[in-house]
């Protein structure tokens, strides 16, 4: 049918006809090419109506092409929709390997963080020009990028956050299929999440 977007729910309740939604929309997270806008039982639940859906954007981003996949739907919103958006680069101290013994991590030096820290601002500041003059603003935090977050989504009050469903890791660069694993998880907001382009690189 040409759909650009699927809205589900995130959790649910089994039974003979009602879907265990918890499960399903994770194989389809997991199979489907069309980006996937998941509500929270307890917000669709809730009797407060928000003003705005998509008021308040939290758009993660990690440095690599594959973690922006989100970035076009998103700046597709703010043209159609008077939002707010913050544009959040996580950067981890520590460095998750696989070794034969499987996988360990190591601590970055401080001037390892340093640098990174350096590359991620100008990479956030780039980033938010695409936006014009667009209501945007940009957030640097170092730690757990899942944690990170649901932590300031939670602060901000965001309506959504809108993130790259899959990703490749790297030096700097989260392993996003990981990262919005968890979020959809354990974090609480909307989450609109957009598979990479198979060319993307």
């Amino acid at each position: 049918e040409s759909i650009d977007l699927l809205i589900m729910m995130s959790h649910g309740r089994s039974g003979i006809m009602p879907w265990a939604m918890g499960g399903t929309a994770n194989k389809v997270i997991q199979r489907s090419q069309t980006p996937v806008l998941l509500v929270r039982a307890s917000t669709a639940l809730s009797k407060r109506r928000p003003v705005q859906v998509f008021k308040k954007i939290l758009l993660p981003l990690d440095g690599s092409s594959m973690g922006e996949a989100a970035l076009s739907y998103v700046k597709t919103i703010v043209k159609a929709l008077d939002c707010e958006v913050i544009l959040l680069r996580v950067v981890e101290i520590i460095q998750h390997v696989h070794t034969i013994g499987g996988p360990d991590h190591f601590m970055y030096s401080e001037a390892q963080i340093e640098r990174m820290k350096n590359e991620a601002v100008k990479y956030l500041e780039k980033t938010s020009q695409q936006f014009g003059k667009g209501k945007v603003h940009t957030i640097l935090r170092t730690g757990d990028p899942a944690q990170e977050i649901i932590k300031l989504s939670a602060e901000e009050n965001v309506n959504v956050v809108a993130m790259s469903s899959h990703g490749k890791s790297g030096m700097t660069r989260w392993v996003m299929g990981s990262v919005s694993s968890k979020v959809l998880h354990a974090g609480k907001t909307p989450l609109l999440l957009v598979r990479p382009e198979k060319t993307s690189g």
